[in-house]
């Protein structure tokens, strides 16, 4: 084991249990745990994972966070909208948005209007509706509007807006509204429809509308109508669709719509219809025939492009997208053939750039945003890659704004390990890789050491241990266990691994080991024989253990226990006896922090979370937050005890999944409030920066999948 010889232990992780209850501390200057940088350091993660995180070591000189879990790729965390250049979908920073955005327009000085299903732009809050400068902050101008916005068109200083909202800017507008550019707030336009607006165009001093409706204005209008802009009143204009219509576009003299109809009146047409403005926007001939929804048009020069559902126009097969004559309906041969839906689409010079929720197009990968050439439909290299579906698209001279459900993109590959430089918040190129998940971390001088459910790590053999360094090379330490490994702590001189094995080298070790760093050999006599250990926290010579078990040695220890470092005697005086399993454990200023699925330890009734005199093992009395589910994980800054896990109540307060509760008392910090939508497996404190670990959406507000950086004072997400 030449590369573990002469190790440093980093003192960041003295008291370092990684695991699926990893525990971290910083004291004021850095104490153990802290990494011993100045507290006052805030690091940032510009990535997210597409599975669990359970793990997390921190290298204090390098600033370098190594992660684990249940992961295949980390992606470019940008919220659910990005700009992009045009040509090689480079990426400017924009602030991050915080849910779905489904309409985007240039304001025309390179900045953007961008309406969706949001509450938060960076850190502003700007419910659904939001103006970005061209420098990417985010303008002053705030409509407030209460539900989702769904199509924006703009006409002078107005920009008029639909979806399914029912307020803006305080005052009722059902599903329409116009919009001061100067000062946000609502004008006395009101056709008060009574559905959905889907689609919006404007022509002069009209515009139509799409939906689901079936009075706007004043008037019954079925899913498609047009209004003045001077009044609040519908035009004589009665196409009468029998469905919702989802797309509109005007061009030159000629409204294109698009949707789920197939009449027009008495006419059929469908789901492609055309209306000759200059003739009073009577039904045209032109009647492309497609025979699923259609979600999105664009018109170019004599050509007209649309995206939907279909798979047939006309007689001519075209899977999700097509060209159509602009004059005469006829489908062209242009056909780039999507494997899914397409909802977007925007024109530029010769390309024509697409959103949706298709994987392929023209049979190469193209995740959900592609470009294609309009001549000969092929796709080109611009291939952003998000990582869920995107919704809409528009362009302004050689940028394009991109939005939808996302929240990355272009993800790198990174099987279950990974490593992120938390300065820059970049990726880095460490990436071993194992093959199956990696339940717990612990870094050593140059050392990562992983243990897991994997049996291999890169293209090396190794059974559910293994030594990693931190340029990326597998050691050849390779000592070969039978079960999986999920916790481990180091001292200056030995590595202690927890799991649920019962051999390691053909040596009897049940649960519970120790290897002498200097060499990497298994500790001969070190042997408390406890079966299955969840979680462990070293503190001096003492090393907590928690799991399953329910004897150490001889003895019955209930679901936790301490040894002695040194000799792995188990330390009698010590027995909570907890009366069920234990999942984290964290020591500091002479207590154990214990989290798991007991509701009763140390002689107390304990909710699932307490904590113990390092003493005696007897419950702080004053100490009693009380979880209505597991906790899973700690970390400490100053007066801050962090917990995460699977509760949503937790010290009195409603807390999903993560909390922060006073050292003294345990009573939930009310000022602190990162509720996620999914559970936490790990904490961990570095200065005042939390990491945070699991399977969760969104946090502190934000969409974000599986792994965030917050300000751990104020709960905050860093980025």
């Amino acid at each position: 084991m030449a590369t573990s010889l002469n190790l440093i232990l980093l003192s960041v992780l003295l008291t370092f249990a990684s695991c699926s209850s990893c525990v971290n501390e910083v004291t004021g200057g850095g104490g153990p745990g802290g990494g011993g940088e100045n507290p006052a350091f805030l690091g940032k993660i510009g990535y997210d994972t597409d599975g669990d995180v359970y793990a997390m070591a921190f290298d204090s000189t390098n600033k370098i966070l190594y992660v684990g879990g249940n992961f295949s790729s980390l992606g470019r965390v940008v919220g659910g909208g990005v700009l992009l250049d045009t040509a090689t979908a480079n990426l400017t920073d924009m602030p991050k948005v915080n849910g779905p955005i489904n309409v985007v327009i240039p304001d025309g000085s390179g900045g953007w209007y961008i309406g969706g299903n949001f509450t938060m732009v960076g850190h502003t809050t700007r419910n659904r509706l939001a103006h970005l400068f061209i420098d990417g902050t985010v303008s002053s101008w705030n409509p407030d509007v209460d539900n989702e916005v769904r199509a924006m068109v703009r006409v002078g200083s107005t920009l008029y807006i639909g979806g399914a909202f029912n307020n803006v800017g305080g005052q009722t507008r059902n599903y329409i509204a116009a919009v001061d550019l100067n000062t946000g707030n609502p004008t006395s336009w009101n056709p008060n429809s009574n559905g959905d607006v889907n689609a919006l165009a404007v022509d002069g001093s009209t515009i139509y509308v799409g939906g689901i409706f079936g009075t706007i204005g004043g008037t019954n209008r079925n899913y498609l109508a047009s209004l003045n802009t001077n009044n609040n009143s519908a035009t004589s204009w009665n196409p009468d669709a029998d469905d919702e219509v989802r797309a509109l576009v005007v061009s030159g003299t000629t409204l294109y719509a698009g949707g789920e109809f197939v009449n027009m009146g008495s006419t059929q047409r469908n789901r492609l219809a055309a209306f000759d403005l200059g003739n009073n926007g009577t039904l045209t001939n032109w009647d492309p025939d497609a025979n699923q929804a259609v979600y999105a048009l664009a018109v170019s020069g004599t050509t007209v492009y649309a995206g939907g559902l279909f798979t047939m126009i006309g007689t001519q097969g075209r899977n999700y997208i097509a060209a159509i004559n602009a004059n005469t309906g006829a489908v062209e041969t242009w056909d780039p053939g999507a494997n899914n839906t397409v909802s977007a689409l925007a024109v530029s010079g010769g390309t024509v750039f697409m959103a949706g929720s298709f994987t392929l197009v023209n049979g190469q990968n193209r995740y959900f945003l592609a470009a294609v050439d309009a001549t000969y439909g092929t796709p080109t290299s611009w291939a952003p890659q998000p990582n869920a579906q995107a919704k809409c698209l528009a362009v302004w001279n050689n940028n394009i704004y991109c939005g939808g459900d996302f929240t990355n993109l272009n993800p790198e590959i990174r099987n279950n390990l990974a490593a992120i430089n938390v300065q820059t918040g970049l990726l880095t190129n460490w990436n071993p890789g194992a093959n199956q998940p990696v339940r717990s971390m612990v870094l050593a001088g140059n050392t990562i050491y992983v243990g897991g459910e994997f049996t291999t790590v890169g293209t090396f053999s190794r059974s559910y241990l293994a030594a990693i360094t931190t340029t990326g090379t597998v050691t050849s330490w390779a000592p070969t266990l039978d079960g999986n490994v999920y916790s481990m702590a180091a001292s200056p001189t030995t590595l202690y691994v927890g799991g649920a094995f019962t051999n390691i080298d053909s040596t009897l070790r049940n649960g519970l080991a120790a290897f002498d760093l200097s060499n990497g050999q298994l500790s001969t006599s070190w042997d408390p024989d406890a079966s299955t250990i969840y979680t462990m926290a070293l503190d001096g010579s003492t090393l907590y253990i928690g799991g399953t078990f329910t004897t150490v040695g001889t003895q019955t220890r209930n679901y936790i226990a301490a040894v002695d470092a040194a000799t792995g005697n188990l330390i009698t005086a010590w027995n909570p006896n907890a009366n069920s399993q234990v999942d984290a454990l964290f020591v500091s200023d002479s207590t154990v922090y214990v989290g798991g699925q007991f509701n009763n330890i140390g002689g107390q009734s304990r909710q699932r979370v307490a904590a113990l005199n390092t003493s005696n093992g007897n419950a702080l009395s004053s100490w009693n937050p009380s979880a209505d589910a597991p906790v899973k994980s700690f970390a400490r800054l100053g007066s801050k005890i962090f917990v995460g896990g699977y509760f949503s109540f937790i010290g009195s307060q409603t807390r999903n999944y993560i909390a922060a509760l006073d050292a003294t008392n345990g009573n939930a910090l009310a000022s602190w409030n990162a509720d996620t939508d999914g559970y936490v497996n790990v904490v961990l404190v570095a200065g005042e920066t939390l990491f945070v670990g699991g399977l969760f959406t969104t946090i502190a507000g934000n969409s974000l999948n599986n792994l965030a950086a917050l300000n751990a004072n104020t709960g905050v997400l860093l980025e």
